[in-house]
Order: structure tokens, then C-alpha cells, then sequence
């Protein structure tokens, strides 16, 4: 795992704000604050495997807050799972409180207020997951917030177990390997949360469905904008880009095809429109974020077997013709 903070390398005076600002970089922002400023430390060490962020940290006395202010600020959503492996953690979201004790570990969303309380030597394995991830296996995390996930529940001691024990070796990974292990553990996680909230988690075919409609949505709704990249549309749905083509693998497609496809399509319509007759072929490309007029003109005509301007007249020619 790579250090991303280490509260020994720098001066007392400014551990606490150094603190605030790599928690922010590392995870995302929030605000924190300590009574024990005066002999204050603190280590984080971080690893990704495929879409997900794992991080040990070890702290003072820690009050940990993200507000309104923050997740109007910024686009982060993402649930954070905290496995308890020394002191406890008290955590607090939507109108419920929670002990994590080790053993133990509790979820929160980053996209609504919490705070989290640890004590002095805390030590903790953090889990931070895209909420597309999870709610494709669960469908609702509403009720699973700011609640204990004890051993008790057998899934959930194998989730902890998991999850630390991946944190531990996560570096040694492989990428295939460490894409393969994301989504093995990302289903047994899925299986606790369906576990605590008694019922079977959301089929999978049910969620590729909705968010294959909101993909499509999204994309419709971005159409003219010539910047639209696979990267920016993952984002705005809180999914990974992998995620999206293999949305779209279904219906045979990739993102930059379907992408084409439907400004193709959208431009079609345009020009066959008589009510669009005053508008230049360039400009009806650009409103369909086509930014390049060559690349805009061969990629019609190899889908339509006629340049935009051809198309135009001989549909321009059959409404003419049927009347």
C-alpha cells in the first residue's frame, strides 16, 4: 500500500491540517478536528483494486464530519465501509447511531451527511465503493446506513475478512487479477448487505436494465456536446467505465459506437426535417457534437451511403415526390 499520510514526518503544529487536507485528497473532502492537538497522529496507507479504494488508517481521537456544504461542492458518490480492527468507531447518518467495535464494520454514502467518532489508537480498514456498484446488487441502501455489521451474520464476517485481508495483499495484484477479485468481492458484500436487509438482492438483469435506460438518457440528454467521453458519462452515473461498455456489449456495442451512432441518427433526423431547410449541414453536426465537418461528412456516408447534403436533398425530393 502507499503512504499517503504519516503524521511522524511532519511538525506537531501542523499535523492536524496537513491531516485535513491529504484525508480530503485521498478520500474526498470533509472536515475533521481532534481534542488531542497537542500530541496529535496519524497514517493512512492506500490501494485501489478495480473501482474500488482500500485504505488502512490509525489515528488520535478523531471526529470526522462531511456536510452539506461538501457534497454540494463536489460529485463524489461513493458508500464507505468501515472494518474495525482496533478501539471502536461510533458513526452517525440519517437519524442513527452505531458502535463498531472490531470485528465489525459499518457503511455510509457520501452523497448525505455523516460523522464518525473514533477513539484514541482506532485502527480501521477502509472500503470505498462507486454507489452504482452496490446498488446494482441490493437495489436500496436507505435503511443499511449508520447500522453494526457484527460477526454474528456470517456474511458479513466473511465480508470483513475479505475486505482486510484484500487490503493486505492488494499491491501484489495483477491487474486482471485485481479487475476479478473487485467484482467476486463486491457480490459476497452484496450478499451481506441482502443478508441484513432480508431479502434476495436485486437481480442483476433488473439493474443492467435501469441503468442501461439511464445511460441512454444521459447520453441523449449530452448529445451536442462535443467533449462527451466515457470517462465524464461513468462519472455522472457513478459507475466505472467498464461498467458502461459492458452495458452497451449487450446490445452489441461500445460507448464511442453507440456514441456515433446516435448523433448519426439525431443528424438524420435533422436533415430530413423541412422545418431544419435554413440550416447549414455544419452547423446541424456541431449541434449533434460532431466538432470535426470531415470526420462528421465520411462517418455519415459510410452509414447512410450518402454525404449529409445528399441525404438533405433526396429526402428533400421524396416528401416532394409523395405529394
Amino acid at each position: 500500500m502507499t503512504v499517503q499520510f504519516d503524521s511522524t514526518q511532519i511538525d506537531l503544529r501542523y499535523r492536524l491540517a496537513r491531516w485535513q487536507e491529504s484525508i480530503s485528497d485521498v478520500f474526498y473532502r470533509l472536515e475533521t478536528w481532534s481534542d488531542a492537538q497537542d500530541d496529535f497522529t496519524a497514517k493512512v496507507k492506500t490501494s485501489s483494486v478495480g473501482s474500488m479504494v482500500l485504505a488502512h488508517t490509525v489515528s488520535s481521537c478523531l471526529t470526522i464530519a462531511r456536510t452539506p456544504k461538501h457534497i454540494a461542492d463536489g460529485q463524489e458518490n461513493f458508500f464507505v465501509f468501515g472494518m474495525v480492527t482496533c478501539g471502536e468507531m461510533k458513526v452517525s447518518q440519517d437519524h442513527r447511531e452505531a458502535i463498531v467495535r472490531p470485528g465489525e464494520f459499518a457503511v455510509l454514502d457520501s452523497s448525505r451527511p455523516y460523522r464518525v467518532n473514533l477513539g484514541s489508537g482506532n485502527r480501521k480498514t477502509l472500503l470505498l465503493v462507486p454507489r452504482g456498484s452496490i446498488l446494482e446488487r441490493v437495489g436500496t441502501m436507505d435503511s443499511l446506513t449508520a447500522k453494526t455489521f457484527g460477526r454474528e451474520q456470517s456474511l458479513a464476517s466473511i465480508t470483513f475478512n475479505l475486505v482486510t485481508g484484500l487490503a493486505d495483499v492488494a499491491d501484489r495484484l495483477g491487474s486482471e487479477a485485481a479487475e476479478n477479485l473487485a467484482g467476486r468481492s463486491l457480490d459476497i458484500l452484496g450478499l451481506a448487505l441482502g443478508e441484513r436487509l432480508g431479502h434476495e438482492p436485486r437481480k442483476a438483469s433488473e439493474y443492467r436494465s435501469l441503468m442501461l435506460l439511464r445511460l441512454k438518457s444521459f447520453i441523449q440528454t449530452h448529445l451536442s456536446d462535443g467533449e462527451l467521453n466515457l470517462s465524464d458519462v461513468a462519472s455522472a452515473l457513478a459507475i466505472t467505465p467498464r461498467s458502461v461498455n459492458k452495458l452497451l456489449a449487450v446490445e452489441g456495442a461500445s460507448f464511442r459506437r453507440y456514441l456515433l451512432s446516435i448523433r448519426l441518427e439525431r443528424c438524420a433526423s435533422i436533415l430530413s426535417d423541412p422545418a431544419s431547410l435554413h440550416r447549414p449541414v455544419g452547423e446541424i453536426g456541431m449541434a449533434c457534437g460532431f466538432n470535426d465537418m470531415a470526420h462528421f461528412s465520411h462517418a455519415f456516408k459510410t452509414r447512410y451511403g450518402l454525404s449529409p447534403r445528399e441525404w438533405r436533398q433526396q429526402m428533400l425530393d421524396a416528401r416532394l415526390f409523395s405529394h
